[in-house]
């Protein structure tokens, strides 16, 4: 039997494409990957350094509740996972939110009259697509 089974493009070297590659390759397949990036792969996972720095590229990090996926990425890179301690917050409107949102923190920063209005909104175009189903439904 052919232990190559056949030729797979991968576009993209974040961190699904390099999984997707690797797993491949595992199993016999020719893998190419291709990366825009003339320098860099982990696409939004990426940290990128410059000038002494240490820039993360996107709002990604590693984490995983499957162990064997956690496993899977410390054999391939037993030295390069770093742990730091961080805090990721969104800016909007010249306020920063919690990232994750939490409920207690949005409606604090953005108030109650405009929490309130995302949620009456939020209500009225549920109950406009309900609606539309229904016409939907009853037309087909």
């Amino acid at each position: 039997m052919n232990s190559l089974k056949g030729k797979v493009i991968i576009i993209g070297a974040g961190p699904a494409g390099l999984t997707a590659a690797a797993e491949l390759c595992e199993r016999g397949h020719r893998v190419i990957v291709l990366e825009k990036d003339p320098h860099y792969v982990g696409g939004l996972a990426r940290t990128v350094h410059y000038k002494g720095f240490r820039f993360d590229i996107g709002g990604h990090r590693f984490f995983s509740k499957s162990a064997e996926i956690t496993q899977w990425w410390q054999r391939r890179l037993p030295n390069d996972f770093i742990s730091v301690n961080r805090m990721s917050r969104i800016f909007y409107r010249g306020k920063f939110f919690d990232y994750p949102l939490k409920a207690t923190n949005a409606l604090f920063v953005l108030g109650v009259l405009t929490s309130s209005a995302c949620l009456l909104t939020r209500r009225y175009l549920t109950i406009i697509l309900e609606l539309y189903a229904i016409l939907f439904i009853s037309f087909n």
